[in-house]
Order: C-alpha cells, then sequence, then structure tokens
C-alpha cells in the first residue's frame, strides 16, 4: 500500500470507492538544468570557465557536481562526435578504464579521453585509432590534474 501510495482497504476493495490511483515512483526523476562549460585550462585544484553556453538538462542527483562539456575534434570518433555535450561528474580521481576530462601539460591542455592506469604510468587513450595515445609518467604526472568523470554524452542536431 505505501508503495502504491495507497491504503490496503483500496487495494482489497473494502472501501465504497476502491478508487484508482495513479502510481507515482518512490524515486521520482528530475531533471536539473547544468551548466554547459566552452573550455578548461589549467590550475591545480581548480576548473578554469573561460564561457559559458547556457545550460542542457541532466538526471542527476546534487547538480552542483556536473558540469557540460561540447566536444570539439574527431579524436574520440566513432563514439562520441564533435559538437557532443558530455556530462562530466567533478571529482578528482579516476579508475583504469574510466572516460575522464584531464588538464596536463606545461601549456595546460585540457582533453577528453579513456583513463589507463598502469603501475606509475597514466596513458590517456583515444578511440579514434588515427590518434596517438598520450603516455604520461614520471614528473609529468606531477602536472596532470583530473577535473572529472564522464558519465554520459548527448548528440545534438
Amino acid at each position: 500500500a505505501d508503495y502504491f501510495h495507497t491504503t490496503v482497504d483500496d487495494l482489497l476493495g473494502h472501501t465504497a470507492q476502491a478508487a484508482f490511483r495513479p502510481v507515482q515512483p518512490y524515486h521520482a526523476a528530475r531533471e536539473y538544468p547544468i551548466p554547459i562549460i566552452g573550455t578548461v585550462r589549467a590550475g591545480w585544484g581548480a576548473l578554469a570557465l573561460e564561457e559559458e553556453y547556457g545550460t542542457e538538462y541532466a538526471n542527476v542527483k546534487n547538480p552542483e557536481n556536473y558540469f557540460f562539456l561540447v566536444v570539439k575534434g574527431s579524436s574520440m570518433e566513432p563514439r562520441i562526435q564533435d559538437g557532443d555535450l558530455a556530462l562530466v561528474h567533478k571529482q578528482q580521481t579516476l579508475e583504469d578504464g574510466d572516460l575522464g576530462v584531464v588538464v596536463f601539460g606545461d601549456e595546460g591542455e585540457g582533453t577528453l579521453k579513456k583513463f589507463i592506469k598502469k603501475g606509475n604510468t597514466v596513458i590517456l587513450q583515444p578511440f579514434n585509432p588515427v590518434y596517438e595515445p598520450q603516455i604520461l609518467s614520471g614528473e609529468d604526472l606531477d602536472h596532470l590534474y583530473i577535473a572529472g568523470k564522464v558519465v554520459e554524452t548527448k548528440t545534438k542536431w
């Protein structure tokens, strides 16, 4: 009865007016507006936003922990296309095999790649075989900042 938001009598038909009541899901889905940011740049412990491209709605808990990026380029094709939106959960760590947004190098280049950890080496692997993976080890890892984990992508037509 609790699950269907009704009474036991209604379920058993013991009331004079055992009326149908629409079923409400226990955890109703709720979409929140999430900002679409244009670019990320280097900054230890911080994500710098240069431009904002409006918002896109996403079904997430704690919407303040997410942002969207507009994907540029073809290194993640065929799965992720130029112009797609990537929903990113803000976090400072990634597990081996996660798709992440990372900032690395002296110029603070931001990129969206598959994160592969092998011992003391990190490989930033594109999906597109035309592109070479970026291999980071030693001092390069001191200049690696994880902005977040990609949890969803959306294609805009």
